[in-house]
């Protein structure tokens, strides 16, 4: 079962050579951007008596931008995925289905914990693409409903 790749910016690190704490400020920055052009819509847009012409500029350069973000968090869910795939084949299948916070939270599989963190890393960075990819779908919309 192939889990897809993390987000990350288009010129980011690979997620191996980061830290922990790296790898969340680059999610959390990657999350930033997503809320900011996710705040605005095309009414607020026009109520800043802008163009059309402008907002179309605008609008086509987020979704420019969300394109690229959502290369680079594809990126980041593949070598996620691929992480969490070789630490698979050396997990036991009833450790393999413990939930992530019960097997981090139990000192006694505590040689398994990697397996844990990038299984729970895996599945944050699938949920930002998806996030993403929503957002990226809603603006495309948007893009036909204001013409």
């Amino acid at each position: 079962m192939a889990i897809p790749a993390p987000l990350a910016a288009p010129n980011a690190v690979p997620l191996s050579g980061l830290a922990k704490s790296d790898r969340l400020l680059d999610q959390s920055n990657t999350w930033f951007v997503v809320q900011r052009l996710a705040s605005r819509s095309p009414e607020s847009l026009q109520l800043q008596s802008e163009s059309p012409e402008q907002w179309e500029q605008q609008h086509e350069a987020r979704i420019r931008l969300l394109g690229q973000v959502l290369k680079g968090q594809e990126k980041a869910v593949a070598e996620a995925s691929q992480r969490f795939q070789e630490l698979s084949s050396s997990v036991p299948p009833e450790v393999q289905n413990l939930d992530n916070e019960s097997g981090l939270k139990d000192p006694t599989f505590k040689e398994y914990w990697p397996f844990f963190k990038a299984r729970a890393l895996c599945n944050d960075n699938v949920r930002l693409r998806q996030l993403l990819d929503y957002k990226l779908a809603r603006e495309q919309v948007d893009d036909g409903s204001t013409r």
